[in-house]
């Protein structure tokens, strides 16, 4: 018999010899790294916006960083089948830069306020594929890749009034 996340048994009693066998092997690893999560993590915002005496009067331009690192993929293994915290296999790390810039304008005797913005995401492009996940045999080889999103433009026009 085949059961729910493929384990295979002939007897309910050997189904759940395996699964107290999967709960003893996490415990092993309580308090480490939580699998597919970013091990660090960081965004950078900035924007400038020009003064109202100046030649760009009503221009915006604004940039962020976004940071993430390496993706936690899971654990080896013990000659024990225990989880072995000390042999970690991770995916790679990316660095991805956005960019915007905003024209605002009073417009119908100043009684309605106009703004044009243009954001880009992934400004570079950067279009790597990552390792998302491994074959779980211990062995650290990924069997699962994830496509970052290319540059993606979008242009906004927002009347307030």
């Amino acid at each position: 018999m085949t059961f729910l996340g493929g384990r295979s048994a002939d007897t309910l009693g050997e189904l759940l010899t395996e699964i107290q066998a999967d709960t003893l092997r996490m415990e092993k690893v309580n308090n480490t790294s939580d699998t597919r999560q970013h091990l660090e993590s960081m965004n950078l915002v900035g924007n400038y916006t020009f003064a109202n005496d100046s030649a760009l009067k009503g221009l915006s331009l604004g940039a962020t960083f976004r940071y993430r690192g390496d993706r936690f993929l899971g654990f080896g293994r013990n000659s024990d089948g225990t989880f072995d915290a000390n042999t970690q296999y991770k995916g790679g790390r990316t660095e991805i830069f956005d960019g915007m810039v905003r024209y605002r304008l009073k417009i119908f005797d100043n009684k309605v306020d106009w703004s044009l913005q243009l954001n880009i995401r992934n400004l570079l492009d950067d279009t790597d594929l990552l390792p998302s996940s491994t074959d779980g045999l211990d062995l650290g080889n990924v069997v699962r890749w994830r496509f970052q999103i290319p540059r993606v433009y979008q242009l906004t026009s927002t009347f307030r009034f």
